[in-house]
């Protein structure tokens, strides 16, 4: 009965103190997911996507059935549900480790050069890996790096990741960084050279020196209409030669003729065909009312990872 209260915005009839409530910040669930084209979602959507490592990620209405909820207040009041909108600054609170990792105890700094940043809207995640000893020892860390400041292609910047009571330290420890460019739905992963020891939940690990995020942007026009009408919402995504996901963009209200484009991605091992599948919708999470691939005047190669412009896609 009190599961079913709280679905319905019910209250919790206690007040928990301090030391019995855990909090998270969304970004330090799952990187790369907030952006420019991306910079809300709903709570349904946020908890399936930090579920990557699943074909069947469920929802979070379905998860609270077994599991409890999480909460927009410290003194667990106000239970989130499946339809509240999240953005990258949310912070939820709930009375259990949601993370498995327990409670905050510190946090681990440093610094690090970012070269090559591909778009001024790009957002980077670092992410923090340790694989000493057997499975119960291993761990990883996310957070969003501030780059606020970020006005050129290249910066040096101050990182910090959360540390929690459960982690073992004094462990060696590998990083890489999550980049989402400003014109990308997706992140890719870039690794990070230098490694270090984590010596305490406070400690300054220094410098991680200076890694190049570049990654390969395709960019153009699209033509796109559904029976002579402006297509609302126009999602793109960029396959290669054998089928694999390389990027995804999305368009707003594009003009229905030479509407600018431009989406950019991890680079690839391999020269590359790409084709293009284009979406269209009445709305954001809307009505489906196109789904075909674009042609293209000539084929569309990446080749030693260089970015491609003036690419033009029709959708007849």
């Amino acid at each position: 009965m009190l599961a079913l209260g709280l679905g319905v915005g019910c209250e919790l009839d206690t007040s928990p103190g301090n030391d019995d409530v855990y909090s998270y910040n969304v970004d330090e669930i799952a990187a790369g997911l907030f952006g420019k084209l991306s910079p809300t979602m709903t709570m349904n959507e946020w908890y399936e996507a930090t579920q990557w490592w699943t074909s069947t990620p469920e929802a979070y209405d379905s998860w609270t059935q077994r599991n409890g909820y999480l909460y927009k207040d410290k003194n667990l009041k106000t239970p989130f549900t499946g339809s509240d909108v999240l953005n990258e600054n949310t912070v939820v609170y709930c009375d259990f480790s949601f993370n498995g990792k327990g409670k905050k105890i510190g946090e681990i700094t440093g610094t690090i050069t970012l070269d090559n940043i591909p778009h001024p809207a790009t957002k980077v995640d670092i992410y923090c890996f340790s694989y000493n000893g057997p499975w119960e020892n291993w761990w990883s860390l996310y957070k969003r790096i501030n780059m606020s400041n970020v006005t050129g292609t290249s910066a040096t910047l101050n990182w910090s990741l959360p540390v929690y009571e459960n982690l073992k330290l004094d462990s060696q420890a590998t990083f890489s960084l999550f980049v989402l460019p400003g014109d990308s739905l997706d992140a890719y992963e870039v690794s990070v050279p230098t490694g270090k020891t984590i010596s305490g939940a406070n400690a300054n690990i220094g410098d991680l020196g200076t890694v190049n995020i570049r990654g390969v942007t395709l960019s153009g026009t699209i033509n796109v209409t559904d029976n002579g009408q402006p297509v609302p919402y126009v999602e793109i995504y960029v396959t290669d030669d054998g089928s694999a996901l390389l990027g995804t963009t999305c368009l707003f209200s594009p003009e229905p003729t030479d509407a600018a484009w431009s989406v950019t991605f991890g680079r690839v091992n391999s020269n590359k065909t790409v084709t293009f599948q284009v979406f269209g919708y009445l709305e954001k999470n809307g009505t489906k009312i196109v789904d075909r691939y674009a042609t293209t005047s000539s084929p569309v190669r990446i080749i030693n990872n260089q970015s491609v412009s003036g690419i033009v896609l029709n959708i007849d």
